[in-house]
């Protein structure tokens, strides 16, 4: 497969192209895939990406998975844009409402399922790559903000770039949409940009402001080597403070390095999970990459390593004065 991926590569050639593009995100599938076999979520993967093309975007000139979800482009010219459109809106409306049953009568799929999707939209001029008559890949800025609406779009639905246009939104389904204004990292973290959000979208907080303003709490967390090991399962920690977002919170485990005496290794680490209860905000780490580390690198039981969680907290509300 490679080797021909480099074939390709060496006759390939790049061309402008007029696409709608659209990032499907299945919401909640972090959790979903600490509960399940690898072999079912692959299973429940193929099956979803099998309906989407299938069923929905079937229209679509080029897909490419993305783990949880799938970029999807559809081309369009002056005389075509507004039936693409139309097509691309609807069906994404369609798959969202359609996804919490969608497996229901699949003789495959027997486990509970997640029930919500995200779809970010986007219009415009991408550089297509390709090599005779095959599509390698797109590349743009355009893509990346498809991403980025994605990322907005909780707990589920459509959200769409201004720039898109509202005449070009389906007369049909503009009733769906309420124009809005969003800060999107790496894009627009100083000024916000407009978007349109589906009547199911609730932006996320640290979409309502400027990154620049954010500040970081850091908890710390020792623990002897001996101890760490010893710990079943995972390790709760509580919080001072509810967190902004998921993206806004980072973890990175720290031990000695065992080849320099004074100098540390440090880790990023993905397998955590925040949540709130009613005693709170917490954190909750799975501990098993982190004695995988101690047990590849053999440090003895007394030496001290640490867990660094770093999150922004979520603003507190501002209660309105009542007039006298």
């Amino acid at each position: 497969m490679i080797a021909d991926f480099q074939k390709k590569l060496s006759d390939a050639q790049g061309r402008s192209e007029f696409i709608i593009a659209i990032v499907c995100d299945i919401r909640g599938f972090s959790h979903f895939s600490t509960i399940h076999e690898s072999t079912d979520l692959a299973m429940f993967i193929k099956r979803f990406y099998k309906r989407l093309l299938e069923g929905y975007f079937s229209s679509a000139v080029f897909a490419k998975p993305t783990g949880d979800g799938l970029f999807l482009i559809f081309r369009y010219e002056e005389a075509t844009l507004e039936k693409v459109s139309e097509s691309v809106l609807s069906m994404c409306f369609k798959a969202m409402e359609d996804f919490p049953t969608m497996f229901r009568d699949d003789p495959m799929i027997n486990f509970t399922t997640p029930e919500n999707l995200g779809f970010g939209v986007v219009r415009g001029a991408v550089c297509c790559l390709y090599s005779g008559e095959e599509i390698l890949d797109y590349s743009g800025q355009l893509l990346n903000l498809a991403a980025r609406l994605n990322d907005l779009a909780r707990p589920k639905g459509v959200v769409v770039d201004g720039t898109y246009l509202e005449q070009i939104i389906p007369k049909n389904l503009k009733g769906r949409f309420r124009q809005q204004r969003a800060y999107i990292r790496s894009l627009a973290e100083e000024t916000p940009r407009e978007v349109f959000c589906s009547n199911e979208v609730v932006l996320p907080g640290y979409a309502q402001s400027p990154f620049t303003s954010y500040k970081w709490i850091i908890h710390k967390k020792e623990f002897s080597v001996k101890e760490l090991t010893t710990i079943s399962g995972y390790y709760g920690m509580p919080l001072k403070k509810e967190i902004l977002a998921r993206d806004k919170t980072k973890l990175a485990f720290h031990y000695p390095n065992p080849k320099l005496d004074g100098f540390e290794i440090y880790r990023e680490y993905d397998t955590y999970e925040c949540y709130k209860d009613a005693k709170g905000q917490h954190l909750r780490i799975e501990l098993d990459r982190a004695k995988k580390f101690l047990k590849e690198e053999q440090l003895p039981e007394e030496r001290t390593v640490r867990f660094e969680f770093q999150y922004v907290p979520k603003p507190k509300s501002k209660k309105s004065k009542a007039k006298s």
